[in-house]
């Protein structure tokens, strides 16, 4: 069954309710109330009770947490244009000139107060610091916890009561007390037209526990006039039917109900669980002076929402963001490495066969220059290998298959002194001439090969600097022609020994 949780926080408690069903048929299932204990320099953290009530929630998922009243700042705005993208882009630069903060140490969202106007957007703005909300994802990232939205308890009192009264369309006021606050919310047609939060001394704080005392008249008086104030700046003030109060105030409706004149209409008392069941945990008396706003959170997780705020939306879209794609980037993370160990282990793998070429090839080389020069020692042999790379190579062909076919198997007679005549017959090639050779084939009486050249002429210039020499004689055997592939030149060239 789903299951949402709402947690609201305030300055001196943490309420949060679970709620099962759904947006149109919930049922309370717990309420936890936990309180911020004030500290010696007086001031009051609500980290560690928050901590508490995660820890007697069982399921911790489907969470909206509520940011506390006293932490907002309202202002009304209004812009000429009703596009969503526009305002978003705007809202800051606009709140800038309305904020005792830099519009970068802020968090903010709206709400429109006029959604059939297409000429121009009048908003509700609700701004707070980045650091609060930082704090408040803090202790639930502790527990491994993340809530799916951030809302203001002012706006989840009008989840729970337009849950309640969803048809209602006269001018109407929702007054809601709390410890060091009061909230105003304005209805017209079911929206909001205003809203305000009075932030009281705490002298006041004996007014909005439902108990005060004889010497607290003078306190409750000004109270009073503060809420008048509010109401008489309505543009419909004097069409407002009724006055509703909820918070503590509402377990002594008297404080108001009496003075219904003053406030122009008359005084009831919302209860915000009315006619919602409730399960064994949600018994406690307390949850119809103090859970509105977590009972509107927690509506608002099972899709009953009167309003679109959310005050992670603006500077946590990029965590979002990252959240959504965090597995899609550890998975091409885990495939990167996965591959990267592939390339190593091939690379390992290739080199190791590199080697095992390479030293089969010298080894075929040994063995054929042995066969060709058994008369030379171990270390002439090793002078002529370290040349392989470049010498070998342009000596014997491109290939030492080359030179394993062309002096090995073809040789049929044991030479004294062939490589003294191969290197006699090289001082004689002019050193500007680059040149290569293939199919070198070596007897007692002569050599035969085939120069690959970059002209006729260099190919004519090599076989005369050899001709020229009164040790060898030096002829074509063969037309020189060209190549089409690379335009080179081949030239089958004979050589006698004198």
């Amino acid at each position: 069954m789903p299951q949402a949780i709402g947690i609201d926080i305030s300055t001196h408690a943490i309420r949060a309710v679970t709620m099962t069903g759904s947006g149109q048929n919930p049922v309370i299932k717990d309420f936890y109330r936990e309180e911020i204990p004030q500290n010696q320099d007086g001031h009051r953290d609500f980290a560690p009770a928050l901590e508490n009530i995660l820890n007697r929630i069982s399921a911790k998922d489907n969470i909206i947490v509520s940011v506390p009243a006293y932490h907002i700042m309202l202002r009304n705005v209004t812009l000429p244009f009703r596009d969503t993208r526009k305002i978003e882009k705007t809202l800051k630069f606009e709140l800038e000139k309305h904020l005792p903060l830099p519009v970068e140490e802020i968090i903010s969202d709206y709400y429109l107060t006029n959604p059939t106007d297409q000429d121009k957007a009048k908003l509700i703005t609700l701004a707070c610091k980045k650091e609060l909300i930082k704090s408040i994802l803090e202790v639930f990232q502790k527990k491994g916890v993340e809530p799916i939205r951030i809302e203001s308890d002012i706006f989840a009192l009008l989840n729970t009561f337009s849950w309640h009264q969803p048809d209602a369309t006269e001018p109407c006021v929702l007054l809601d007390s709390g410890a060091g606050t009061i909230k105003v919310l304005a209805l017209r047609d079911g929206m909001v037209v205003f809203s305000r939060i009075i932030r009281l001394p705490d002298q006041y704080s004996n007014l909005t526990d439902g108990q005060p005392s004889e010497s607290s008249q003078d306190a409750l008086e000004r109270m009073i006039l503060e809420i008048k104030k509010s109401l008489s700046s309505l543009p419909h003030a004097r069409e407002i039917k009724k006055i509703y109060i909820s918070g503590p105030w509402s377990s002594a409706p008297s404080l108001l109900t009496d003075r219904a004149g003053d406030l122009g209409a008359p005084v009831e008392a919302f209860d915000p669980v009315g006619n919602i069941p409730t399960g064994p945990g949600a018994g406690d008396p307390e949850l119809k002076t103090e859970g509105a706003a977590a009972i509107g959170l927690a509506l608002s997780g099972l899709g009953h929402r009167a309003h679109q705020i959310n005050l992670r939306k603006e500077e946590f879209v990029f965590q979002g963001s990252l959240e959504r794609i965090k597995t899609p980037l550890l998975t091409c993370a885990l495939l990167m490495l996965a591959t990267t160990t592939l390339l190593l282990f091939y690379l390992i793998m290739v080199g190791g066969q590199k080697k095992k070429i390479i030293d089969r090839i010298q080894s075929a080389q040994r063995q054929t220059i042995q066969k060709i020069f058994p008369e030379k020692k171990e270390a002439d042999i090793n002078r002529l290998l370290s040349r392989s790379d470049h010498e070998i190579k342009s000596i014997f062909g491109k290939k030492i298959k080359d030179l394993q076919g062309g002096i090995g198997s073809n040789t049929k007679v044991k030479l004294k002194s062939t490589l003294d005549i191969w290197n006699e017959v090289m001082k004689l090639v002019p050193r500007r001439i680059q040149w290569k050779m293939t199919n070198l084939r070596i007897t007692q009486q002569n050599m035969t090969l085939t120069m690959v050249v970059g002209s006729r002429t260099d190919a004519d210039n090599i076989r005369k600097a050899i001709d020229n020499s009164p040790t060898f004689t030096a002829r074509f055997s063969g037309n020189v022609t060209k190549r089409t592939k690379d335009n080179k030149f081949t030239a089958p060239l004979r050589i006698t020994y004198q």
